[in-house]
């Protein structure tokens, strides 16, 4: 009978594992997802498997004790060990990251668990509070404090709107408001007549950086915000920081050409199924075509082929960023004070 109750036992953390990696892989993702939609479908995902993986662990538990026995390895330091390491790991999820998913769940407006029992969905959270549990550091310090009986305070600082981003370009085009949709047909007809093509161009080699920044600082320059903020310093640390990028696999220097002609560029950081764009310039010369909606576009399309999520336009409320189908997220500032 032994060797049966082995196979059980296997049969019990092969199951645990496969209903755990469905959470697990949840737990992943809902720090990068910020639509509601899709939040409520993950957590439901999660929730779906947790029957399972409440039964396969006892049959994993139930083997393993049974065959402990079975086999006499109860004189024996490993078995001792492994046990408790389970209850213990067991125990310190459950009231740790359960209390995270309560809460989460609440917040968005779903069926949840407070003291053990069920508890109907309430009005969700505004989407301010629910990016900022969304974000693993801030829930994680949350879920500390409460269970510490420590108060949380948390202060919003500032916007940091983001883009997420579609499939192709079509769908992002549907997505934006009405009158922004008509504008961006409009000018992507109005470039596909222009006499010199319009194309991205997205800087591959290092020897091309030095000339490619060049032309990126003579664009933002043309802004006279960005030239009074372009000091030497400025431009220095600029490159310093674009070379350091290029060479971590982590810069994307991108420029919408006119014929030969760059007549926008953005300095992006491509990481983490995301571009986190950091500073753009643009001509004055060829305002008409629009440079800064043509070059989002392509931008946008380049990001549906190649897998990139989130494009985030980082801090700042500035409304050509809403104009572009922006959401918001905030920068907080939280303030843990611990109990007297």
């Amino acid at each position: 009978m032994y060797p049966w109750i082995v196979l059980l036992h296997m049969i019990g953390g092969f199951g645990f594992f496969l209903a755990h990696g469905a959470s697990a892989a949840v737990a992943f993702r809902l720090s990068k997802e910020r639509d509601l939609e899709r939040v409520r479908a993950l957590l439901d995902l999660s929730s779906s498997t947790i029957s399972a993986l409440y039964i396969s662990l006892l049959v994993l538990l139930a083997a393993g004790i049974w065959a402990g026995f079975l086999g006499r390895w109860w004189g024996r330091g490993w078995i001792w060990t492994s046990l408790v390491l389970l209850v213990v790991i067991s125990i310190w999820m459950y009231l740790t990251v359960s209390r995270s998913y309560a809460l989460l769940r609440k917040a968005v407006g779903l069926p949840y668990m407070a003291g053990g029992r069920p508890q109907p969905a309430v009005e969700p959270a505004s989407a301010e509070q629910i990016n900022a549990m969304l974000e693993r550091s801030q829930a994680v310090l949350q879920t500390k404090a409460q269970n510490l009986g420590w108060a949380y305070e948390i202060e919003t600082l500032q916007p940091s709107p983001y883009i997420v981003v579609p499939d192709s370009l079509e769908a992002y085009i549907e997505g934006l408001d009405s009158k922004q949709s008509h504008e961006l047909r409009r000018k992507l007809r109005r470039a596909a007549r222009n006499p010199q093509p319009i194309t991205l161009e997205i800087i591959k080699a290092r020897a091309f950086l030095p000339a490619a920044l060049e032309d990126f600082f003579t664009l933002m320059t043309q802004e006279a915000d960005k030239a009074r903020f372009l000091t030497p310093a400025m431009r220095a640390q600029m490159e310093t920081v674009a070379l350091t990028a290029f060479d971590g696999g982590w810069l994307q220097l991108v420029f919408l050409k006119c014929g030969a002609r760059r007549i926008a560029g953005y300095l992006n950081f491509d990481y983490d199924t995301c571009i986190w764009a950091y500073n753009a310039g643009f001509s004055n010369e060829d305002a008409a075509l629009s440079p800064g909606w043509l070059i989002m576009a392509e931008m946008m399309r380049w990001c549906g082929q190649h897998g990139r999520r989130i494009f985030d336009l980082m801090r700042g409320g500035e409304d050509y960023k809403y104009r572009f189908g922006a959401i918001d997220r905030f920068v907080h500032r939280v303030v843990i004070t611990r109990s007297a």
